[in-house]
């Protein structure tokens, strides 16, 4: 365990050393503040023309606010955060396992009493620690919108931000595999972008046929995504996040023991 959480610290200083990271977060902060307050003119319109339609109405369901202003995934911060959110993560992993190789230090790991797993789960664990800077970014928004609405919705916010999670380690885990194909990290960022938009797109290809919709449903990232943004978390949707992480774990195992 001291092995894996001294590989997982190296990482996160490999990934603070270069600007990047820095850049990202940064990036990520600006895209969730535009995002944010571009949507008080809007739900403010809409809540005036509502009060001028219906003056009876004088109440407004703070679980309606929260979803219309941050988790709803049609109109709410947190769509908007996921139409990029995939650009972020192949930008940090592109460069996890190829650059033990263009540096010598594989050598070195090879000749130490490190076994493999150790080695995957320890970089993985560095760059799961990473994404809570991404959701600690995001969290400031969602206390933020605690003060702005009236008895907020706190159960949404938290089902979101889980969900938001789940879906960087998955984002994490694909590029950390594209990572091990080849020792360019260009190369390894434009396969993990094909393969997320892939993912992410699946569910909209030939759903003319029953059993196609079924299997493109299950493995669509989006949609699993967005039940957990409604509000609705459950476990096989949990698992599904989990089983996809371990599938390309374990098919980083085999491929290194080839």
């Amino acid at each position: 365990m001291r092995l894996i959480i001294k590989i997982a610290k190296n990482e996160l200083r490999n990934l603070f050393y270069t600007p990047v990271a820095w850049f990202l977060l940064i990036l990520f902060w600006v895209l969730c503040s535009l995002f944010y307050v571009q949507r008080f003119p809007r739900l403010a319109n809409n809540m005036y023309n509502a009060i001028q339609e219906y003056p009876y109405i004088k109440y407004i369901s703070p679980a309606n606010l929260t979803a219309g202003l941050v988790t709803s995934p049609l109109s709410g911060m947190c769509a908007n955060i996921l139409q990029y959110l995939y650009l972020f993560i192949p930008l940090l992993t592109m460069g996890v396992i190829s650059r033990e190789f263009n540096s010598g230090s594989f050598k070195l790991l090879y000749a130490s009493p490190l076994r493999l797993r150790q080695l995957v789960i320890g970089k993985y664990l560095g760059l799961t620690v990473f994404n809570l800077l991404f959701l600690l970014i995001l969290g400031v928004f969602m206390v933020t919108a605690a003060f702005d609405i009236q008895s907020v919705d706190t159960g949404l916010l938290i089902s979101a931000a889980l969900g938001i999670f789940l879906l960087l380690s998955s984002y994490a885990a694909v590029g950390f595999f594209a990572s091990s194909l080849t020792r360019y990290p260009i190369a390894a960022a434009l396969i993990s972008f094909v393969i997320l938009i892939v993912l992410g797109n699946i569910d909209q290809v030939w759903q003319q046929y029953d059993f196609v919709r079924d299997l493109t449903y299950f493995l669509s990232l989006k949609n699993r995504t967005n039940r957990v943004l409604n509000g609705l978390l459950t476990t096989k949707d949990i698992i599904y996040f989990f089983g996809s992480n371990s599938h390309v774990y374990i098919l980083y195992l085999i491929r290194a023991q080839r």
